[in-house]
Formats: structure tokens, sequence, C-alpha cells
């Protein structure tokens, strides 16, 4: 049934919500504390930042020197084993056994890269078919 005045029709809409009305639910809310921040501002500043980095870097480069100690001890001790009368000399050793590491994963993308463009040319020479 539809209301005949607009005192029915007040009475059944929602009073529009204020700011008054939306301060009153906070004060009335739970206060919510927070912790304390103190120790994250600390850690974002940017001088423990650049120590944070410096820390990464000073143990990535200290587990380069000490793969390149022990390989370096590899090849003397196959030196030896090989009855070797004068030892290597280690740099030139080192050096050529980063060589071929770096050709060996530059020939394995090449290959890869091969493969992936003779797929490609099959299946577009399949498709023309």
């Amino acid at each position: 049934m539809a209301p005949n005045n607009y005192a029915e029709l007040s009475a059944k809409m929602r009073e529009k919500p204020t700011f008054g009305v939306a301060e009153e639910v906070i004060k009335k809310d739970f206060p919510l504390k927070l912790p304390s921040r103190t120790f994250i501002n600390l850690w974002n500043t940017p001088e423990i930042s650049q120590f944070r980095g410096y820390q990464d870097d000073l143990g990535e480069s200290e587990k380069r020197r000490s793969q390149a100690h022990r390989e370096q001890q590899d090849i003397g001790d196959a030196a030896r084993a090989a009855g070797a009368q004068v030892l290597p000399d280690m740099n030139i050793v080192h050096e050529m056994l980063s060589q071929q590491r770096q050709q060996a994963s530059a020939l394995g993308q090449h290959m890869s890269d091969l493969s992936n463009i003779n797929r490609r040319e099959m299946a577009g020479m399949q498709a023309e078919q």
C-alpha cells in the first residue's frame, strides 16, 4: 500500500549520517593501541639500510673468495695426484676454469635459443602444410 502523506513516507526513510554521528561512533568504539614503531623506523633509516646492503655484499664476496680458494686447492691436489713435477700457476688455471664455465653457460643458452627457433620453424612449416 502506498503511503498517504509525507509524515508516513519520512518515517520509513533512514536518517542520513553526519560527521557528528561518525565521531560519536568512533568515541564509543574500542580504542586501538598500536605497537611502538620505533624499531621499524630505525630499521628503515638510510644508515641502517646502507649497512644491511654492505653486509649482503660482504657475504657474497666472502662466498666468492672461499669458492676461489677451494678451487685453487682442488687444482693443486689434482696436480700433485697426477705427479706433476712443477705445480701450475693457480691464477692461470683458475682463470681458464672460470672462462670455461662462462663459455659453457653461454653455449647452453645458445643451444636452447637454437632449439626454440627450430621448434618455431617446424611449427610454421606444419602450419603451412
